[in-house]
């Protein structure tokens, strides 16, 4: 069975391994790989979920636990087999070769994504009427925008629009006018440190400029 394609192991050969049937030769070979391959590390614990999920399922039907060795998903095997290793090379090696199998262990385990960043609420009022107010906030984390609507005309629906320092628009969106004075909006992205300007504009007729807020992110 070929192995790796492209410098990436196939899916044929994940499914085997995954499943306990691929050959020694071939399982050394895409052990290696593993080793220092993280998209391929994804790759193999992404199909262990599936077969641990269609195991489970099936054994249910069946009423049958799972137990042995071989039921035990692809990269817990693999685990194993480094910690096996370990131990019987540590007494010749001593602490280096103990390291060693400690980074090669770590890099098969499981790894869980990071948490997403709670996003910045920053409080954009109006207090100049049409002169921007800028508004300090952090980069790199999304933003929660609270903005004021206090003393605009009635309207529908409004478009808030996020542009750059030189006025050009980097994301948009149009919202129903909630009852209170507060619109609150999240962008979908993570704007960098600089200068820019949330424009409120109303979203009927020939969408005139309500508002205008400048807002700081970073120092």
């Amino acid at each position: 069975m070929t192995v790796l394609d492209h410098g990436h192991l196939t899916e044929d050969a994940i499914e085997s391994y995954s499943l306990g049937r691929l050959p020694d030769p071939e399982s050394e070979t895409l052990e290696e790989h593993v080793l220092l391959c993280a998209s391929c590390q994804d790759r193999l614990q992404q199909m262990d979920e599936f077969i641990a999920a269609f195991k489970v399922a099936s054994a249910k039907m069946r009423r049958e636990p799972l137990s042995s060795e071989s039921e035990l998903p692809a990269v817990e095997r693999l685990r194993r087999k480094l910690l096996t290793l370990w131990h019987a090379f540590t007494p010749a090696y001593a602490l280096g070769t103990a390291v060693v199998a400690a980074a090669l262990v770590v890099a098969v385990l499981p790894r869980s994504a990071a948490p997403p960043a709670e996003p910045a609420l920053i409080e954009l009022n109006a207090m100049r009427g049409m002169v921007p107010v800028v508004a300090p906030a952090p980069s790199g984390v999304p933003l929660a925008l609270s903005l004021d609507l206090t003393g605009l005309p009635p309207s529908g629906k409004l478009r808030v629009e996020l542009a750059g320092s030189n006025g050009q628009s980097l994301w948009s969106t149009t919202v129903a006018r909630p009852a209170s004075d507060k619109l609150s909006v999240r962008p979908d992205f993570q704007p960098a440190t600089g200068l820019y300007w949330v424009r409120l504009y109303d979203s009927s007729g020939d969408q005139p400029l309500l508002r205008e807020f400048g807002l700081r992110l970073g120092k």
